[in-house]
C-alpha cells in the first residue's frame, strides 16, 4: 500500500496542532484542580476562597482541592502558581498584596505580569478611615484642616508599612496636599484597636473590620474610599462626597492562572466562578461580609489587576517606602 503523500501527512499534523488547545479545553477539567490560597486558614480571604472553590467544583463537576500556602506576604503562594503548568489545573486567589509585592519588591522569584494572568475579579471590600467615637475629627475636611496647621502630627494606624491602608493614605496625602504621621502595626486588629483607645488618631482598614466597633460605639467611620456608599456603613460619605473624587481603594479578591493558559480554559473557569457568584446563598454570604461582587470577564480581570498594580506603583513612589 502506498504511503500517503508527505504534504497530506504534514497537513494532518498541522490540523492536530491547531485543534490541540480546543480539544484540551473541551476535556477540561479531566483531573482535580488545585486552588491555592496564599493565607492561613480562617479570615476573609480563606472564607471567600473556599466558597469560590466549592462553587467551581459543583459547576465544573470536578474536585477542587484548596491548599493554603501562606508566607512572605503572598509570595509563597504566588510563586507556586508562577512555577505551575499553563493548563488551568492550578489557580490562585489574589488580593492587593500581590500587586503591592510587585510594586515594592525587586527580589520576587517570579515576574508578576509575565507569569500570572488574572481571569476573574470576584469581589471587593472598600477601605475606610475610622476614629475613636469621641474624636474631634468627623470629616475628611477636619483631618485636612488639622494637618495643614500641624504637618506630620495627625497620626493614623495601618496593618503595616506598605499595606493597602498605608498606600491609600499616601495617595490621600498627595491629593489633599498634606502630611500625616503613619504608625504601622503588626496587623489590622491592633491598628483599629489603637484608634478605639486613642493611641492613634485614626486607623485605616476595611469597612468589614471596623463595622463591629462602630456598632459598639467605640469607633466612628469618617470616609469610605469608594465611589458608592457601603451597605455596611450607609451613613458614611464616600471619597467623592468628601472632596477626594480620584481616590478609590478596595481590598479586592481575584482568581489567577499561569499566564499562557488557553483562553478557552480561562473562560470555562471564569464562567464557573460567575455562576457561583450569582447563586443567592453565595451572594447573601458575601453581602454579610460586606463584599461587593464583581464577576467580570477574563480580559476585564487582567486589566483591573494592571490598573491596581499601576496605582500601587504610584503610591510606592509617593511614599518613599522600600522593601525591607
Amino acid at each position: 500500500m502506498k504511503a500517503p503523500p508527505f504534504a497530506a501527512v504534514l497537513l494532518y499534523a498541522l490540523a492536530l496542532c491547531a485543534a490541540g488547545p480546543a480539544m484540551a479545553a473541551d476535556a477540561f477539567p479531566a483531573k482535580p484542580i488545585k486552588f491555592v490560597i496564599p493565607y492561613p486558614p480562617g479570615g476573609t480571604s480563606d472564607t471567600l476562597g473556599r466558597v469560590v472553590a466549592d462553587g467551581m467544583a459543583r459547576r465544573l463537576s470536578q474536585s477542587v482541592i484548596v491548599e493554603n500556602r501562606p508566607g512572605s506576604g503572598t509570595v509563597i503562594g504566588a510563586d507556586h502558581l508562577a512555577k505551575s503548568a499553563p493548563d488551568g489545573y492550578t489557580v490562585l486567589l489574589t488580593s492587593p498584596g500581590v500587586a503591592i509585592n510587585a510594586a515594592l519588591r525587586t527580589d520576587l522569584p517570579y515576574d508578576t505580569r509575565r507569569d500570572i494572568e488574572h481571569i476573574s475579579t470576584v469581589a471587593q471590600l472598600p477601605m475606610a478611615i475610622f476614629a475613636s467615637a469621641g474624636s474631634r475629627y468627623g470629616t475628611v475636611e477636619d483631618i485636612v484642616a488639622a494637618a495643614r496647621k500641624a504637618p506630620r502630627e495627625i497620626s493614623y494606624g495601618t496593618a503595616g508599612t506598605g499595606s493597602t491602608g498605608h498606600l491609600t493614605m499616601t495617595l490621600m496625602e498627595h491629593l489633599a496636599g498634606v502630611e500625616l504621621l503613619h504608625v504601622p502595626f503588626q496587623g489590622s486588629a491592633p491598628s483599629v484597636n489603637a484608634a478605639a483607645g486613642n493611641h492613634v488618631m485614626m486607623a485605616v482598614d476595611t469597612v468589614y473590620l471596623g463595622k463591629p466597633m462602630v456598632d459598639a460605639g467605640k469607633l466612628k467611620a469618617i470616609v469610605v474610599f469608594d465611589d458608592q456608599r457601603s451597605p455596611l456603613l450607609p451613613d458614611t460619605p464616600t471619597a467623592q462626597e468628601s472632596g477626594l473624587p480620584k481616590l478609590v481603594s478596595t481590598a479586592w479578591y481575584a482568581i489567577a492562572v499561569k499566564r499562557g493558559t488557553p483562553a478557552a480554559i480561562n473562560q470555562k473557569i471564569n464562567a464557573a466562578i460567575n455562576a457561583t457568584l450569582a447563586e443567592p446563598k453565595v451572594a447573601q454570604t458575601f453581602r454579610e461580609m460586606g463584599l461587593q461582587i464583581i464577576a467580570d470577564s477574563p480580559s476585564q480581570a487582567d486589566a483591573h489587576f494592571a490598573g491596581e498594580l499601576q496605582k500601587m506603583q504610584d503610591a510606592v513612589k509617593l511614599s518613599g517606602v522600600s522593601a525591607p
